[in-house]
């Protein structure tokens, strides 16, 4: 961090650099001012800050090809509609593993309830078979 020696609070180089940068994208006169105070200070921040103008006047900005908001506009259409017919195959598709699934829950359940209830009928019936041979007996040896 840079120290100065008035009153202002100590900006950072950072700071410094993007006020810098700044000036040069609005063309302010002060631009120079900056580069002149950050020699004084830095020379190390005032090489960062000639390179920095030198990237600024070098990379000019390019207008694109008067057709490529339109074959951008025509490209993104049919991608979203690619993404749109995928996530339409994709929700059939859930829908119907969970049809699926919600039926073969059920029969299971079903099938378990039925099981159930032929295991507690089984018991029934074997336990009055075995009372009814036990009277038997009772009845045969009295």
């Amino acid at each position: 961090m840079t120290t100065h020696t008035n009153s202002k609070p100590a900006r950072s180089d950072a700071d410094q650099l993007d006020a810098y940068a700044a000036a040069l994208l609005e063309d302010e006169p002060s631009a120079d001012a900056l580069l002149a105070q950050m020699e004084s200070i830095s020379p190390t921040l005032a090489g960062l800050a000639r390179l920095s103008g030198r990237l600024y006047t070098a990379l000019t900005p390019v207008d694109p090809p008067g057709d490529f908001a339109a074959r951008l506009q025509g490209e993104l259409e049919e991608m979203h509609a690619r993404q749109s017919g995928a996530a339409t195959r994709w929700q059939r598709l859930i829908d119907r593993t969970t049809r699926i699934s919600t039926r073969a829950g059920a029969a299971f359940s079903v099938l378990a309830v039925l099981t159930l209830a032929a295991r507690i009928v089984g018991s029934i019936v074997i336990l009055a078979i075995y009372l009814s041979s036990r009277r038997r007996t009772q009845a045969a040896s009295a």
